[in-house]
């Protein structure tokens, strides 16, 4: 009997594995080696095939739960059973390795070239409830330790399920193959439960698994889909010489797998020597999914560079490129300190063409500077890679994958007069649709401003695809409590944290273990006791299971709390941070990434904390649950090249979005309507006098008086509409693309249909059309676009205004299926259309 089995991982990004059926595999019961077409490529087995029947002992799943036992389902032949038991819980087998040698390992992990095909049946009865059945879960083992993956979304099945074959398929360069901590990859393994927690199913329920296979394949024709990379994936930048002027293209060399003297190619570029550098290569044929250009950055200044490229004079992006140096930051080993990371850029095939082809990489301020700030505009990278996709692009990555948001409250309270304004101000805002994050202060100690309305908040923003951070604990809990303060959660606490998951729990899964617990004077032993019960409840049988616990939204301030500064220590944040799933911080005008100096700093800090970690970007998954600037906020630098031309204001907050984009991943900004008791000004839009009678047509942006022009509003929507708004790309091409050959302007069409359901249930069926010109002068786009179909669109435009009523219009489009739409932009100005079809 053979059966398949599909690794399946965790996958926090762009693709979700669709699962197939095949009817015939599953009469026949045998394994079918033959070539298969998947991602619209035939591919064929290589020698890795790993097989397991329950014919005989010698599988690693039995222990635990799960034995080998005749399956009276399947004519008595032998399978795995999980067995359940008399409580409401979660049956496991013993967690067994999937024997993949280091060499076999090394055949398929990080491989665009591979794909690995999982197989396998079980059989289970129905009844289970919402959320309840069988799955397998994933965990990687690697020099870091074991690392369990939530990697069951792809096979947990509440539904009856008599045998037929189960397929997944994945690339070799999925992330569910990275170890989330780190490490040197050495052995995948899994469990298989059956999830019995509302204790539908009765003792002795029975749930078999049999015929377990992966396969790895190869494509058929034995094509590679990496183009060219330009240098050694190394982690070192040694094999490039210092920065250097480039007047012509860089021809790849037809031995670039081999070469390994890069010492014509600059170690990464310097606006004030080799401000650009462009790279010419041959395309027998245009790859029809597009290419995506990957490159890792070893090292930045602070002053967040930006990396504009260009496909044969075609501006595909502009890469936020975060960066530390220049800040004075050190390692436990009084080491300079860097943040390393591998951005990512889809680049459709719109913006290639068969035979010749260039990519001009640029070294680029902004349209807010000037050149003075050149010199400070530099970073250096490992390598340059470009890939062929071999299945259509699930995502248009730019740079990284990120979610934008706010917080949009009145003095704490969240009510009707708050809902009303959510659904505009949110389209306004451009961040609506696409999973983006909403800080929600449901605070214990103002329960009577949110409690009745709770529902219809969460509600609301799920209508919306918008994700919720909730706040859960007051200053009646984290400050006046005194067994909180010495590390102990009293009854009281547990109860109405309880409620709390009772009452709203199925419309959030995100949850803030506190606000600034330093800075608020808040106690370690407190912080930690919270956090400590917040995972505790999630893992007991009662408990929350798709909860995510957030650290602290940390200040690292180093004078307050119990003990005197422990919020900047990070030996103390990581015992904190030991209990959450995902690392926060607080910045504010490029705190993060040292404008405070050598500590304090958002990002500097993060590393700080797991100064253990040596992979890709952050260890953890990362929240900004504050960030921004006021009005007397300004970019007082003069490195920066922005001290002339009156953008000194405007300039920090576009400095501090673009600097949490380039290492961030959940961003929201401080806040929407939020005056401080100083009367200074953090807002996008104006405050409102009487919350009462606002309406969202009435509302306007804010303008800080300190500089003309300077709405930070016009700022936010320009980064949405460029970095988060997401889903399935549409393809498009520019009419006058000898106006905008070698402009910053930047074009991203995408359906958010195809955006899986959140955690709870969120989902959206928008197609979101962005323009954004980040270019010095005024520019005209043309862009013919395809819509997902023929018909008639009809939606919403928000244009340039400093007003709803300015901004707001309705459109009629009529797409064949492809559409015609130009738009004239100022510099940094932006435009989305939000659309459906009729």
């Amino acid at each position: 009997m053979i059966v398949f089995i599909a690794i399946t991982l965790w996958f926090t990004g762009f693709a979700y594995p669709l699962p197939e059926t095949s009817a015939a595999d599953a009469i026949s019961g045998v394994t079918c080696t033959s070539g298969v077409t998947y991602g619209g490529r035939e591919w064929k087995p290589t020698s890795i095939d790993k097989r397991w029947s329950f014919e005989s002992s010698g599988q690693p799943w039995s222990g635990v739960n799960a034995t080998r036992e005749s399956n009276p389902h399947n004519a008595a032949n032998p399978a795995l059973a999980v067995t359940i038991g008399d409580a409401s819980a979660a049956y496991k087998s013993a967690v067994g390795s999937l024997g993949f040698t280091a060499s076999e390992l090394a055949e398929f992990v990080n491989k665009p070239d591979r794909l690995v095909r999982v197989q396998f049946r079980r059989w289970q009865p129905e009844g289970w409830g919402g959320g309840q059945g069988s799955r397998i879960y994933w965990s990687t083992n690697s020099t870091a330790g074991v690392q369990w993956t939530d990697g069951s979304a792809d096979t947990l099945s509440n539904t009856q399920k008599n045998g037929d074959l189960e397929t997944l398929y994945y690339y070799g360069t999925d992330s569910r193959f990275q170890p989330k901590n780190g490490g040197t990859l050495n052995d995948i393994r899994f469990e298989i439960q059956a999830l019995n927690f509302a204790g539908k199913q009765p003792s002795g329920t029975k749930v078999f698994f049999d015929d377990m296979t992966i396969t790895v394949l190869e494509p058929a024709d034995g094509s590679d889909s990496t183009l060219w990379r330009i240098g050694k994936n190394d982690g070192s930048s040694a094999e490039f010489s210092n920065y250097k002027a480039q007047t012509a293209p860089f021809p790849v060399p037809s031995d670039w797998k081999t070469k390994t003297d890069w010492t014509s190619v600059s170690k990464g570029l310097n606006a004030s020597v080799n401000q650009t550098l462009s790279f010419s290569f041959t395309l027998n044929e245009v790859p029809c999914e597009g290419v995506e250009l990957h490159f890792r950055i070893l090292d930045a200044y602070r002053s967040i560079p930006q990396m504009a490229v260009f496909s044969n004079q075609i501006m595909a992006g502009l890469i936020q490129i975060a960066g530390i140096n220049g800040s004075g930051a050190v390692d436990s080993a009084g080491k300079p300190l860097a943040y390393k990371n591998t951005y990512r850029l889809f680049i459709p095939p719109s913006l290639l063409q068969k035979g010749t082809n260039t990519l001009r990489l640029e070294a680029y301020g902004g349209h807010l500077a000037d050149s003075t700030g050149d010199p400070y505009l530099w970073w250096v990278w490992d390598y340059l890679q470009l890939d062929a996709l071999q299945q259509p692009a699930v995502e248009p990555v730019h740079g990284r994958y990120v979610h934008l948001g706010t917080n949009m409250l009145n003095n704490f309270a969240y009510n009707d007069d708050v809902i009303r304004q959510y659904s505009q101000l949110t389209k306004w805002m451009g961040i609506a649709y696409s999973g983006n994050w909403m800080r929600i202060g449901f605070w214990s100690d103002t329960q009577s401003k949110w409690r009745p309305h709770a529902r219809s908040v969460l509600e609301t923003l799920k209508q919306l695809n918008l994700t919720p951070l909730v706040d859960i604990f007051g200053s009646d809990i984290t400050v006046r409590d005194p067994d909180i303060a010495a590390g102990n959660v009293p009854p009281w606490v547990k109860q109405y944290y309880e409620k709390f998951i009772t009452d709203f729990g199925d419309l959030f899964q995100y949850v803030e273990v506190d606000n600034e617990p330093g800075g608020y004077n808040h106690t370690l032993a407190g912080t930690i006791a919270l956090a400590k019960f917040l995972k505790e409840h999630r893992d007991s049988p009662e408990g929350k299971k798709n909860l995510k616990i957030v650290a602290p939204g940390w200040s690292y301030n180093e004078k307050k709390g119990i003990p005197a500064g422990w919020e900047r220590d990070p030996k103390y944040r990581k015992q904190v941070e030991d209990y959450a799933d995902l690392t926060n911080g607080h910045s504010y005008g490029t705190t993060g990434v040292g404008a405070l100096g050598k500590r304090g700093g958002a990002l500097i800090e993060n590393l700080l904390t797991y100064d253990d970690y040596t992979g890709d970007g952050l260890k953890k998954e990362m929240v900004m649950s504050e960030t921004g600037a006021n009005d007397t906020h300004f970019d007082g630098d003069p490195r920066f090249g922005t001290q002339s031309g009156g953008n000194k204001y405007k300039a920090i907050f576009d400095r501090e979005l673009r600097s949490d984009i380039g290492y961030a991943d959940h961003i929201m900004q401080h806040a929407a309507f939020y005056t401080d008791s100083s009367g200074v000004s953090y807002s996008l839009f104006k405050p409102t006098v009487d919350w009462n009678i606002l309406q969202p047509e009435q509302v306007v942006a804010w303008q800080n008086v300190n500089e003309a022009n300077d709405y930070r509003l016009a700022t936010f929507r320009r980064l949405a509409l460029a970095y988060a708004t997401h889903g399935r790309p549409l393809a498009y091409d520019y009419v006058n693309r000898t106006d905008v050959a070698d402009k910053k302007v930047y074009f991203r069409a995408v359906d958010t249909s195809s955006l899986p359901a959140s955690a709870v249930g969120a989902k959206a069926d928008k197609i979101l059309l962005n323009f954004v010109n980040f270019d010095k002068t005024p520019q005209t786009m043309q862009v013919r676009v395809t819509m997902p179909q023929s018909g008639t669109y009809a939606g919403e435009r928000f244009g340039p205004g400093t007003s709803y009523a300015s901004a707001y219009s309705k459109v009629t489009l009529q797409a064949n299926p492809a559409v015609l739409i130009t738009e004239t932009l100022q510099p940094g100005e932006a435009v989305q259309y939000i659309l459906n079809v009729r």
